[in-house]
C-alpha cells in the first residue's frame, strides 16, 4: 500500500517525505532503546536479554512477515533466504558497522549462552537439512524442510525465550540486582505502559523503514535507474533496517549490551522464529535448492563463528577489529553472491 502511494508523489514530494521518514526512524528507534533499558532496569533483567527476547522480536517482524507469506504464497526460496540472508546481514553487517561507531560491551556468562545458542540455531538447521535430503544428494538435489520440522522450531523458541529469562536470574542476584519500582506504581502497571510505548515504537519503526524504502525505490525509477539494481541495493536491504536502526541508536547512547543482544536474538528468531513459522504454514514444507548448500547455508555459519571467535579473544569489549572483520566479510560476500547474501 505505501509502495503504491509512494508512485503519485512528484520528485520533490519525495525528499520531503524522505526526510520524514527518517526522522520518525531516528526518534522511534531512540524511544525503543530507552524503554528497553527502563524495562531492564524495572524487571532486574540485563540488557542484553531484553535487547535478545523482546526487542529483537520487534525487529525481527518485517523477515517473519516476508517469509510467512512468500510460504504461503509458493515461493519457499525467498523465506528460507529471507531468514538466512538476515542473519548473515544482522551478524557481519549491522553489528560489525555498530562495533566500529561505538562500544560494545561483552558480559561473558551472559554472552556465552546467547552466543552458543546463536551459533547453535544455525548449525541445528543446517544439519537438518543435510539430514533430510540425504547426505549424497544436497549438494545436486536440495532438500526439504518438513513442516514437522518448523514446529519443532517454534517449541525451541518457547524454550529458549523461558530459559534467557531464567537464566539471567543467578546473574543478578549475584550482582546484587533486582527490580526497580518508580515509587507510586506498581510492576504490572509500569511495565503495561513501558511495554505498549515499545511496542508502538516497533510499529513505527517498521512502517517508517517501509516508507523510506518505497520512497528510495520510487526516487531511483524516476531518476531511470535499472529496477535490478534498485533490488540489489536498496530493497534487498530493506527487512534489515529496524535492526540497523536499533543497534546503531543503542550503540551511540551507550547501550551497547542491547545492540548486541538485539543482533544475536534476532539471529535466533530468524532462524527459530522465522524458519520455523515459513514450515509450519507450509503443508510440504520448504523446498530448498541445492545452491543454499554451496552459499548462502556454509556462509551464516563461517559468520557466525567469526563472531564467536571475536568474543572470544575480546575481554570487556569486542575488540574493533573483529567488527572490521565481520563488516568486510560482509562486503565481500555482497560482490561474491550478490542478491542471494542480500536477501
Amino acid at each position: 500500500m505505501i509502495a503504491h502511494l509512494v508512485q503519485s508523489i512528484p520528485s520533490w514530494g519525495l525528499v520531503a517525505v524522505l526526510g520524514v521518514a527518517i526522522l520518525v526512524l531516528g526518534k522511534a528507534a531512540d524511544s525503543l532503546v530507552d524503554k528497553a533499558v527502563d524495562l531492564a532496569k524495572l524487571w532486574g533483567l540485563p540488557p542484553l536479554v531484553i535487547g535478545a527476547t523482546i526487542v529483537s522480536l520487534g525487529t525481527t517482524l518485517p523477515e517473519l512477515m516476508v517469509s510467512a507469506l512468500a510460504s504461503i504464497r509458493g515461493n519457499p526460496g525467498i523465506a528460507l533466504g529471507n531468514s538466512i540472508g538476515s542473519v548473515i546481514c544482522d551478524t557481519a553487517l549491522i553489528l560489525g558497522l555498530a562495533s566500529l561507531v561505538g562500544k560494545i560491551p561483552l558480559p561473558h556468562r551472559l554472552v556465552t549462552v546467547q552466543g552458543w545458542i546463536q551459533l547453535g540455531s544455525g548449525i541445528l538447521l543446517a544439519l537438518l537439512l543435510w539430514i533430510f535430503s540425504g547426505p549424497g544428494s544436497v549438494f545436486t538435489e536440495g532438500s526439504r524442510f518438513p513442516q514437522g520440522a518448523g514446529f519443532f522450531f517454534l517449541l525451541l523458541l518457547l524454550g529458549y525465550v523461558i530459559f534467557s529469562i531464567r537464566s539471567a536470574g543467578p546473574a543478578m542476584a549475584l550482582a546484587g540486582e533486582g527490580p526497580q519500582l518508580p515509587a507510586g506504581e506498581s510492576l504490572v502497571g509500569r511495565s503495561s505502559k513501558d511495554l505498549a510505548l515499545m511496542a508502538g515504537a516497533m510499529v513505527l519503526i517498521i512502517l517508517a523503514s517501509d516508507l523510506l524504502i518505497s520512497t528510495v525505490t520510487q526516487l531511483g525509477v524516476n531518476a531511470g535507474i535499472a529496477e535490478s539494481v534498485i533490488a540489489l541495493s536498496v530493497v534487498a536491504f530493506g527487512t534489515s533496517l529496524p535492526e540497523l536502526v536499533t543497534v546503531v541508536s543503542a550503540v551511540h547512547k551507550g547501550h551497547g549490551e542491547i545492540a548486541l543482544g538485539n543482533v544475536m536474538g534476532a539471529d535466533i528468531l530468524n532462524i527459530l522464529l522465522v524458519t520455523g513459522m515459513a514450515a509450519a504454514v507450509t503443508p510440504g514444507g520448504l523446498r530448498v535448492e541445492a545452491r543454499f548448500f554451496t552459499g548462502p547455508i556454509p556462509v551464516m555459519l563461517g559468520v557466525l563463528i567469526l563472531l564467536r571467535i571475536g568474543i572470544w579473544h575480546s575481554e570487556k569489549y569486542l575488540l574493533k577489529r573483529y567488527g572490521a572483520l565481520l563488516l568486510l566479510a560482509y562486503i565481500l560476500l555482497s560482490l561474491t553472491y550478490g542478491k542471494e547474501m542480500l536477501h
